[in-house]
This record gives C-alpha cells, structure tokens and sequence, in this order.
C-alpha cells in the first residue's frame, strides 16, 4: 500500500471532514472535565517525511491535524504570530486551537470525500514550516516595550491599505532599550510581487506615527524571504495587532 505521501497528503493540505475534537479545561464548579466539539475544515500540519514513512493503512493516531478557520483572519500571513494566513486566505491556523491526532488509516479512508486543496506556493508552505517551528519560542515582548508593541500593532492595522494587503507578509520590530526613548528597527517581509519603493513609503508612514517617547525609529527594511535574514525572523518582535496576545486583561508583557 502507498504512504499518505504517495497518496498526495501534503504538511499543509486542507480538506473538508467532520471531526470531533477535545480538550481539557476547569468548569465553574472547579472540576477538570473535558470539553468537547466538531469541526468541519482542517489542516495536516505533520511534516512531509512522516507522512512519506506513514502507510495508508497505519491504524494508530500518529498525523496531527489542526482546524482551518476563517473567522477574524489575521491581515498577514503572521510566520511569528499566534495566526498564521493560509496563502492569501482568508483560512488561517491559529496556535490555541485544539489539535487531533489521526491515523493513516482513518486520513485515506477521507480522501475521496474531502476536498484536498493543498498549498500551492513553495513559499507559503515554507512559512507553515517556520510558523509550526517557532509557535512555543517567539520572544515575549518585555513590560517595558508593550506600550510600543500595542501603537506599532495598532498603526500596522491602521495603515493596511488594500493593496498591501495581498504583499505584506509580516512586519517585525526590534529596539535598543539602552537609551531613554528605545531606538526600533522595523523590517517588511513582503511577496516578490511587492514595490519595495511603494512599501518603504508605508513603512515609514507607520514609523512618523509613533510618538517619540515610545521609540524612535532610525532603521527601515523591506525585503522578500530571500533578502530578509533569519536573524530578523529569529530575534524580532511581531508587529500585527493579531500577533499580540494580552487579552483582555492589562499585559504583564505581550506574546
């Protein structure tokens, strides 16, 4: 029998099928019970080398699935964020999503029935990879640069004009705390299709709007995934209001 590779199972692959997830969470009563529930769209998030070695007929539950969802999508594809675009959208993953283990088994006998829709450009599929590589490890944002983070999230949503919202990847931030009013660096990782001049000029419209006293920025950067360095990918900050996570409650520093 074929593996779930050779049967055209893609890390990345949506499809359609009605599956039960579960979850264990503390009800008001102050009892651990589990909580559960259906979904109707999901994504396999297994590499592709475990799908290569798992056989169609594999009965235990060793693929991991995540729900494709669509509701209040991320405006970037967000490769450091707590929501990662799923190409141009507008489904999305999001990493607090309950997750389901699957066999191989069970995953081919969905395959004629739920409307496999890989992801067709090597560069979103290269942003899955980073996105579930890095989802436990994003830097915190420290107490002292929330108040940055928050107007440079919210400036970035802002100023999301139509046509950026198809070549703008992600936006990352660092800064220098060492001065009085910390020094930002602010870095664009954009499709090939972007105008660098035309995305330097939004990028530098977010940088005049940020009050001095929550950061000065004295470096602009726009750049495809080839150009931008995984330094700037490993060591920033995202600046997408989706990508930090405070909730409801004031931040005791952001995610």
């Amino acid at each position: 029998m074929p593996s779930l590779y050779e049967d055209g199972w893609r890390q990345g692959t949506l499809f359609n099928a009605d599956l039960a997830w579960s979850v264990t969470i503390l009800n008001h009563e102050g009892q651990v019970v589990p909580q559960q529930g259906m979904h109707g769209r999901w994504a396999v998030v297994s590499q592709d080398c475990t799908l290569n070695w798992t056989d169609s007929r594999e009965p235990e539950p060793v693929i991991e699935l995540r729900p494709g969802l669509h509701l209040d999508p991320p405006t970037m594809q967000g490769v450091r964020s707590r929501k990662l675009l799923l190409g141009e959208g507008p489904e999305y993953l999001e990493e607090a999503s309950p997750r389901v283990m699957t066999s191989g088994a069970a995953l081919s006998a969905l395959k004629e029935k739920s409307d496999r829709t890989p992801l067709a450009d090597p560069n979103d599929v290269a942003a899955l990879k980073l996105w579930l590589g890095k989802r436990y490890d994003r830097p915190a944002v420290p107490d002292e640069l929330v108040p940055l983070a928050r107007r440079l999230a919210k400036e970035v949503k802002r100023n999301r004009r139509l046509e950026h919202a198809k070549v703008v990847r992600d936006v990352f931030f660092q800064a220098d705390l060492s001065a009085s009013s910390p020094t930002v660096q602010l870095y664009a990782l954009v499709r090939e299709t972007a105008d660098p001049t035309e995305t330097q000029t939004w990028l530098a419209d977010i940088a005049l709007s940020i009050p001095p006293e929550l950061g000065v920025v004295n470096e602009l950067q726009v750049g495809t995934s080839r150009q931008i360095s995984l330094s700037v990918v490993e060591n920033s900050y995202s600046a997408d209001v989706s990508d930090i996570t405070w909730g409801q409650r004031p931040p005791e520093g952001a995610y």
